[in-house]
């Protein structure tokens, strides 16, 4: 008897390892399954954003394109809101996949980068953004502590602020000492608050910084914009050269001679301040690409400069938008 509970026992441990084998066969197996289609997961999705790349390069060489035949087909080089070119694509086949493209002229917004000019403050940007500030109902304080955020010094100016204003903040950070690189950043002026932010980023944008300042395009120019040109020119006058957006100047001197403006422009220094400020040409333009590959969305982002010739060529890339796009009323 006591060998038949022997025998049992040996039949029960035996029995017992078996399903420990069979149990770790079994992890081991789905370790492995899981590992396997993990990897082939990884490299599908890899394989998708290398062929979305490709894809979206492409849409760069239309869009570069369309902007050349633009400026190719008229006489005088000239951008505004009824452009062909802001038109897109929209939803083409391509290789199993779905591809939309557009353009956005960035030439309708105050680059803050103007602020600072070759080593010092650009004084006609500098009272063009407090105008418009003031127009929006902001504290200048913006202003100056733009300039503050990207001089190199540490002299505050008036209703500026410098480092310590912001060593003291939780976390603590520095100002930038150079020039912006997205309009994000301005989130972290001490005068920008959620509110103001959200009041003036429609208005603002962040392009390059250079040697060279950046221009605004008449005919893309919001009213509230146009009133910040100069104190002299009123709301109803805002409201004539924005033509409810249909603003169609093919030189500045088509603008200065329109209605009320020829009398301002005919002032000593208001045309000089003016053509330092203005175009009638949409240099830099942010292009989209939307890849839509079976339930995946591959989006890029590119920040084009448009030549004399209407060629453009790809300063940066990003997966996320240069300047993020609200309705200007």
């Amino acid at each position: 008897m006591a060998r038949g509970m022997m025998d049992s026992k040996q039949k029960g441990m035996a029995m017992l390892t078996a399903l420990l084998v069979v149990a770790i066969a079994s992890a081991l197996a789905t370790s492995l399954w899981y590992g396997t289609a993990l990897d082939m997961a990884r490299m599908h999705n890899i394989q998708q954003a290398y062929q979305a790349k490709h894809l979206s390069q492409g849409l760069m060489l239309w869009a570069s394109d369309v902007l050349k035949k633009d400026y190719e087909e008229s006489d005088l080089p000239w951008d505004n809101n009824n452009d062909n070119w802001l038109q897109g694509i929209k939803q083409i086949p391509a290789d199993g996949t779905i591809m939309s493209g557009g353009l956005v002229g960035l030439s309708d917004c105050f680059n803050v980068n103007n602020l600072w000019r070759n080593g010092e403050v650009s004084e006609n940007h500098y009272q063009y953004f407090k105008r418009l500030l003031n127009l929006l109902s902001v504290d200048v304080a913006v202003a100056e502590q733009a300039i503050d955020w990207i001089d190199a010094d540490q002299i505050s100016r008036p209703q500026g602020a410098e480092d310590f204003a912001y060593l003291a903040s939780s976390p603590s950070y520095q100002t930038g000492s150079q020039a912006f690189w997205h309009e994000s950043q301005l989130k972290l002026l001490q005068a920008v608050t959620p509110e103001i932010y959200d009041v003036i980023h429609p208005y603002v944008c962040v392009l390059p910084a250079q040697s060279r300042v950046t221009k605004m395009n008449i005919n893309t120019l919001p009213p509230i914009m146009i009133r910040a040109l100069n104190p002299s020119i009123s709301e109803a006058l805002a409201l004539s050269v924005y033509q409810d957006g249909s603003a169609s100047f093919s030189q500045l001197n088509a603008f200065y001679e329109h209605s009320e403006m020829s009398i301002i422009t005919s002032r000593a220094g208001v045309k000089e301040q003016l053509t330092d400020l203005l175009s009638v040409q949409t240099r830099y333009i942010q292009a989209e690409a939307e890849v839509l590959m079976e339930s995946s969305v591959h989006d890029s982002y590119i920040l084009l400069r448009r030549g004399g010739d209407g060629a453009a060529v790809a300063l940066q890339r990003a997966q996320s938008p240069f300047r993020l796009l609200d309705a200007v009323e």
